[in-house]
């Protein structure tokens, strides 16, 4: 990833320390969010949502506001 990162920036004129952190602040961002809503559907009361199919394809980002969303519910199941 380090080397992708690296690729990224010989179209910039900044400084690579500039660059990772913002990204890095970004992607944390993304797993935070991913986390909480895992979360939400694992605390469902009184039935939770296990989705089993968590995968890069099954997450949506909106990269114009940041907004995290778990998609594909084919293979989720409600526990009882």
């Amino acid at each position: 990833m380090e080397d992708h990162l690296k690729s990224c920036l010989l179209y910039t004129s900044q400084s690579p320390r500039k660059i990772l952190r913002p990204r890095l602040k970004i992607l944390k961002h993304w797993c935070r969010e991913i986390l909480k809503g895992l979360e939400y559907l694992h605390s469902i009361v009184p039935y939770p949502v296990i989705h089993r199919d968590i995968k890069c394809d099954n997450i949506f980002i909106n990269t114009h506001n940041n907004q995290v969303r778990i998609g594909d519910f084919g293979l989720a199941i409600k526990l009882k």
